[in-house]
């Protein structure tokens, strides 16, 4: 089997244009809290049309709450036990913390301390990327494609995009979802510090990571939590 891939989800300059005001005012950064068994619809970027194009609908289910993470997974399709377990001891023993440790806090969009895992076939089915962390997500969802800010695939929170674990397919193993969600999670919180907050704090050309530092940076961070080469 091939090494997994991950795809490199680049910020569309034009969200930049989006007044500060609405980052501040708008509803998205109310705390929503949700509990186990709760569903609701996800926008999910077309891979294969870029983050500017109509997005997937994908409905899910809330499945678990450790406390700092929600587990959505698409309605209709499952995770055994066996694999949520693994997932959840990664990221409290050493996901979360590794990351923090080396790289820093993440930008908590909608305050409710937790950040969103979404598992949805759409990625399997892809077959060229097991996850991806969107930045248009940490800004306003905008449906009106004559409006310069023009950003039709966010869900205006935190969140990273996973394939189902697949024991039958290397890439979407679960040590292979394991390592992507150190490496998406640290495009998020990388993009939260370098670009994100200065653009809040009044940057109109906040700095963009060149694609061969974010991944590999990105990389090394599947290594420092502890997966080696992509798990």
């Amino acid at each position: 089997d091939v090494l997994p891939q991950r795809i490199s989800v680049r910020c569309p300059k034009n969200l930049f244009s989006f007044p500060r005001k609405s980052l501040i005012n708008n509803s998205r950064n109310a705390f929503c809290s949700y509990s186990t068994g709760d569903q609701r619809v996800f926008r999910v970027a077309n891979l294969h049309e870029g983050t500017n194009s109509t997005p997937h609908i994908v409905e899910a289910k809330l499945v678990c709450d450790t406390g700092n993470v929600y587990f959505w997974v698409e309605s209709g399709k499952t995770i055994t036990e066996h694999d949520l377990e693994i997932l959840q001891d990664a990221l409290k023993l050493q996901i979360i913390p590794g990351l923090k440790t080396f790289f820093g806090e993440w930008k908590d969009l909608d305050n409710d301390n937790h950040v969103s895992l979404l598992f949805t076939e759409k990625l399997n089915d892809y077959g060229n990327a097991i996850g991806f962390f969107n930045p248009s997500d940490l800004f306003p969802y905008e449906t009106d494609v004559k409006e310069a800010n023009y950003n039709p695939t966010s869900n205006e929170m935190d969140i990273l995009y996973l394939g189902i674990p697949d024991d039958n397919r290397f890439a979407f193993s679960i040590k292979s979802i394991c390592a992507t969600i150190a490496h998406e999670l640290q495009h998020l919180i990388h993009f939260s510090l370098k670009t994100f907050a200065k653009y809040e704090n009044g940057d109109n050309n906040p700095p963009t990571e060149k694609l061969f530092v974010d991944e590999g940076l990105a990389h090394l961070a599947e290594a420092l939590c502890g997966f080696g080469v992509s798990g």
